[in-house]
């Protein structure tokens, strides 16, 4: 038997088209950022508890801005990993954290911190604008 033979499963699709370019630049910065963000978040936790330990004052909600950034973090790591997948689903949760990390920014930014707000607002924009491409879509549908 030769294997030009074999019958193909009627259940297999399609083969899909290539990855768009912009999937993979996509799906880099969200992995990395989120890698990063999981990477520094226990290091700002544990300048909280210094800070505490040394009799500064440190509010509750900077644990919980802590504890918000971590699941941010996680959350662009896995967007990262699914939209290389092609998860249309993954797509959409990455817009919204692009548009989350926009207005965490806007908070940054009445802290005065104006280096990182312009940063994280461009690589939102970038994001963004690159998973809304039209080819990215059709790929990830």
């Amino acid at each position: 038997m030769s294997g030009d033979s074999i019958a193909r499963p009627e259940h297999a699709s399609a083969p899909r088209d290539p990855r768009p370019r912009e999937v993979r630049l996509v799906s880099i910065l969200l992995m990395f950022f989120g890698g990063l963000g999981l990477v520094l978040a226990p290091f700002l936790l544990r300048a909280l508890r210094d800070d505490a330990a040394h009799g500064r004052s440190v509010s509750g909600p900077a644990y919980g801005l802590v504890a918000v950034a971590t699941v941010l973090a996680l959350t662009q790591l896995l967007c990262g990993v699914f939209v290389f997948q092609g998860r249309e689903w993954a797509r959409k949760v990455a817009i919204g954290v692009c548009a989350l990390s926009v207005v965490t920014s806007l908070v940054a930014l009445a802290a005065g911190a104006v280096y990182p707000v312009v940063i994280g607002v461009a690589i939102s924009i970038v994001i963004f604008a690159n998973i809304n491409k039209p080819p990215v879509v059709s790929w990830m549908r």
